[in-house]
């Protein structure tokens, strides 16, 4: 099973119902992905994308894991930890922005195979240490 780092856009795609250029139906691509994942995928979820989804969409901690444990996806959270913010310091000396240089620190810490994510080019740098993939490149 591949560890994958959920980006918090991810989520907020499919609640918002998201449509990206040109008639990108982002939101369909992460159902999709959510309905292939159960059988393929542990999804790792940080603390610190939790309060992004709370703050944007309204989904606390609880309705998350309720949202993934109704469709059988297994789930892993994890907090930052020292090495992460460290981590995360020398991701911003090589151009990715803070929050995305934390959720890098965190997913490459982790462990993850993929940090899945609708904002690949902001995760550039640090993509011959981890797979960086949208929801529909992992149904392909």
């Amino acid at each position: 099973m591949a560890r994958i780092y959920l980006d918090s856009n991810v989520f907020i795609a499919f609640v918002k119902q998201e449509i990206g250029k040109p008639l990108r139906l982002m939101f369909q691509d992460v159902d999709d992905f959510f309905r292939a994942c159960p059988k393929r995928h542990v999804i790792v979820l940080s603390g610190l994308g939790l309060k992004e989804i709370e703050k944007v969409v309204h989904y606390s901690k609880s309705d998350l894991l309720g949202f993934f444990g109704e469709r059988k996806i297994r789930t892993e959270l994890i907090e930052p930890k020292k090495e992460d913010v460290e981590q995360s310091q020398r991701l911003m000396a090589k151009g990715i922005h803070y929050p995305d240089s934390l959720h890098a620190a965190l997913a490459l810490n982790s462990k993850c195979e993929i940090l899945l994510t609708f904002n690949k080019k902001d995760f550039v740098a640090i993509g011959s240490q981890i797979e960086v993939k949208e929801p529909a490149e992992l149904l392909e």
